[in-house]
């Protein structure tokens, strides 16, 4: 978890420390401490050379090269071009393009666990919005491109609104190298090996005793060895969250109603129901072994708080591995920084000798005796350019001081550059046409695009180990909102387009059932890999318009889903006009929302013993707007034309009475359109004819 203390509000269990004295459990966590770091230790070296060299500077130069050049009778330059970080760019830029998006999928076919489905899908996109998850799932992958590693976090908080209900949360991790690996897990990288996870961090001895009065810290003359040097140092102490599994045998009950319960909730069922209630009844049950989840604060020598037990089966902190290569059974992890190392060195190696070996062509060396110079020592030492400088004839040299040729630019270190530049291509898997820079391939755009391309698939393997973490992340989610989401409650449900909708969760039916029953079903967690649904969006407009120059049909029976891919203000209300013109039309049948304001509409003139005056009005504006269409069209039925005028007529009198300026409006405009009838072809008997 991001913050140590958000799980102080899950429950508190019996501090049994499983039959294990404290020293024991201080002892079991040092142990295992000092087991991953020891598994971990060449990663976590090589990773965050990885992560200093990216910064620039003199980090990519080597210790020996900066000793020998910040002497005093040397002095030369290093000069850093830091390239790097615009290939790590490209690489997380090329994965926001794809939004990876988790899906709940029923297990069973039936309709009501799909909708639950649907609403539980809804639920984690609501959640992941709330946290801004988007931050965290792009901070890990920036960690696993920039050395092999990242994470991020799911946490229980108390709502904001309502401390009574908790919320989960999607958390950044910003040092993915305080988190420290069950070994097991590390190397098979599967979730069943792992049985523990330790997050640290260092804190002051000052800070320490703000939040834990009362505690003493470690000392550091105490320690003994190098195990305590990982707990103590002079001004600070490292504390840590101890994630351990647990065994734990479990008595699970199969309801009649397809709940799957454990014997904690299945009490809990109980003792909430009314007295008049019929409890649900057991179907089978079975023993298994399975394990509890709990979390301690510890210290190095003491347990600061806990154990607490988390809610869910899984550990909540989700790792994003870089690039893999298994040797011999050891694990090794690494992001685009690290073969890219030695090029960006000889670049900037020869980009400093270039520069130096060019900056001495200001002042041409010049062949000249102490004779000449005597007296004008000063002018002759200075770097500054002169239009002149004053020396002594010398018999010895009748013609004076001999002037050089100044140095070249050596084509050697011009080639060395140009090798590792392309080299630092190589090595990252990018070529120019991925950085937006055009390529020796010419100007051919399908050349460049596959070029492009060729970098996207090499390093998708980042996004791809995204997407397994995210989906991973899906399964925590899903595993924690029975228990989270457990009470009577409306939470904001997110459509695939962030369309809001609310849902009332465990809501009380008055036939004694539960409604979206978040413990009912059994569900699994998928995700896709695509565009944004805005980046979808556009490209269906896209496709819609271009489809409708060659197909005009469309544009007639398909308005509303060109508008709906538009994005201005206002185009929802174009929409729903441009539906219920459609309805009225016959052309697309109401959903269900669009049927309900009917009947809501009609209930409400029939209480009024009226009609409405206003829907009257839009009624004759839909009815006259399809007049006007058919009669663009030029293949109007003269019979029905005129009927269809006469209806409007009657119901403008009759409806309008009261109403005098829409009359007047309405009965000019069709005047108007009987005078353009005369002019417009007519279909009688299958044949067209003009009436004058």
């Amino acid at each position: 978890m991001a913050e140590p203390d958000k799980i102080d509000q899950s429950e508190k269990v019996v501090d049994t420390r499983e039959n294990k004295s404290e020293s024991a459990l201080i002892e079991e966590v040092r142990s295992r401490m000092r087991d991953s770091g020891l598994s971990e230790h060449d990663e976590r070296t090589a990773g965050l050379d990885d992560l200093k060299f990216k910064k620039g500077g003199l980090n990519q130069w080597p210790d020996e090269i900066i000793a020998h050049r910040q002497k005093k009778d040397v002095n030369l330059p290093m000069l850093t071009i830091n390239k790097l970080p615009t290939f790590c760019d490209q690489v997380i830029g090329d994965a926001r393009q794809n939004k990876i998006t988790i899906k709940i999928r029923a297990t069973t076919n039936d309709e009501e666990n799909k909708d639950a489905a649907k609403i539980r899908e809804g639920l984690i996109r609501s959640i992941q919005e709330q946290s801004n998850a988007d931050i965290a799932y792009q901070t890990a992958e920036q960690g696993a491109v920039d050395s092999g590693r990242g994470v991020f976090s799911v946490s229980i908080v108390d709502n904001d609104q309502n401390p009574f209900v908790r919320d989960l949360l999607i958390d950044k991790v910003s040092n993915s190298y305080s988190h420290y690996f069950d070994p097991k897990y590390h190397a098979s990288g599967k979730e069943r090996d792992r049985r523990y996870h330790i997050v640290t961090e260092m804190v002051s001895r000052g800070e320490y005793k703000i939040r834990y009065p009362g505690k003493t810290p470690m000392k550091m003359e105490s320690s003994v060895g190098d195990n305590e040097i990982w707990w103590a140092k002079e001004d600070e102490v490292r504390i840590a969250d101890y994630w351990v599994k647990r065994p734990d045998k479990k008595t699970i009950y199969l309801l009649d109603d397809g709940r799957i319960v454990d014997g904690e909730k299945w009490q809990k069922i109980q003792d909430e129901l009314e007295p008049v209630e019929i409890a649900p009844q057991v179907v089978d049950e079975k023993e298994t072994d399975s394990f509890k989840l709990l979390l301690y604060k510890v210290d190095g020598q003491q347990i600061l708080d806990g154990p607490f037990k988390w809610d869910g089966r899984y550990i909540p902190h989700i790792p994003v591995w870089g690039k893999e290569i298994n040797i011999e059974g050891k694990r090794d992890l690494r992001g685009v920084i690290r073969n890219a190392k030695d090029p960006q060195k000889i670049y900037n190696f020869q980009r400093t000798a270039e520069t130096i070996n060019v900056a001495l062509q200001q002042i041409p060396p010049t062949d000249v005796t102490p004779k000449m110079i005597k007296g004008h020592e000063a002018q002759w030492k200075s770097d500054a350019p002169m239009k002149y400088r004053l020396f002594n004839p010398d018999p010895a040299i009748p013609g004076g001081p001999n002037q050089n040729s100044p140095p070249q630019a050596s084509s050697g270190n011009l080639q060395l550059t140009q090798i590792a530049d392309q080299e630092l291509k190589d090595t990252t898997g990018i070529q120019k046409s991925g950085i937006g820079q055009e390529s020796s391939a010419g100007s051919s755009g399908k050349k460049e695009a596959l070029l492009q391309k060729e970098g996207d698939v090499g390093n998708y393997e980042y996004h791809d180990n995204l997407a397994r973490s995210i989906k991973q992340c899906g399964r925590v989610l899903l595993d924690l909102l029975p228990t989270i989401y457990d009470t009577e409650r409306t939470v904001l449900i997110l459509g695939e387009d962030n369309a809001e909708k609310y849902e009332v969760l465990n809501e009380q039916q008055s036939d004694g059932k539960i409604g979206n029953d978040m413990s009912v079903g059994q569900y699994r967690v998928v995700v896709t890999v695509g565009p944004s649904y805005t980046t979808q969006r556009q490209e269906t407009l896209e496709n819609l318009s271009n489809l409708s120059k060659n197909v005009p049909l469309i544009r007639e029976l398909a308005p509303d889903m060109i508008v709906k891919n538009m994005d201005f203000v206002g185009a929802d209300e174009v929409i729903d006009r441009i539906r219920w013109y459609m309805i009225m039309q016959g052309i697309i049948e109401p959903d269900e929302e669009e049927k309900e304001k009917y009947q809501e509409k009609q209930a409400q003139q029939q209480d009024q013993g009226q009609q409405d005056p206003e829907m009257l009005v839009k009624m004759m504006e839909l009815q006259l707007k399809g007049m006007e269409a058919q009669l663009k069209s030029r293949e109007v039925d003269r019979k029905e034309f005129e009927t269809m005028i006469d209806s409007v007529k009657t119901i403008v009198e009759t409806g309008l009475a009261t109403r005098s300026q829409e009359m007047a409006e309405i009965t000019d405009y069709l005047d108007r359109l009987e005078a353009s009838m005369k002019e417009t072809p007519t279909k009688t008997g299958g044949k067209e004819n003009v009436q004058r």
